[in-house]
């Protein structure tokens, strides 16, 4: 189950990439164990729950949070320049990945349903898929 894996994202994003708005993820590591991957978006804040899920494709990476990468992918990862600086301000690398076929599921799922007890801080592997996510094909 290994190439399955949880995202924990903030609710408003996890709700921006449901409706399409955002189409870029940015994150301070590269992950390989993204690439390639069902991701399932765990919803964090009010929410707490995994609310679909997509593929995520790596677009590329920089070195240092430049204004300039901020620039290319302001709207697509849906974060003002601000966000942006609070987050990766400092940061010695910058990974863009590409969110595709993403899946709204109707009724979100809560951890414990994916063989997790807490929140992952920003990735876990799920430990299992409801029987329901794959009777339904709903998973990329």
């Amino acid at each position: 189950m290994e190439s399955s894996i949880i995202l924990s994202i903030k609710t408003k994003f996890a709700d921006r990439i449901m409706s399409g708005e955002k189409t870029v993820e940015l994150r301070r590591r590269f992950v390989g164990k993204f690439l390639d991957s069902h991701a399932f978006i765990y919803a964090s804040g009010l929410k707490k729950k995994i609310v679909g899920c997509c593929k995520l494709v790596c677009s590329f990476w920089s070195v240092g949070g430049t204004p300039s990468v901020h620039d290319a992918t302001r709207e697509k990862a849906c974060v003002s320049l601000d966000e942006f600086n609070k987050l990766f301000g400092g940061s010695e690398c910058l990974v863009c990945y590409s969110i595709r076929d993403v899946i709204r599921y109707d009724k979100p799922y809560d951890l414990s349903d994916f063989g997790l007890s807490h929140a992952p801080q920003s990735w876990a592997y799920a430990r299992c898929i409801p029987a329901s996510i794959l009777i339904s094909g709903d998973v990329q």
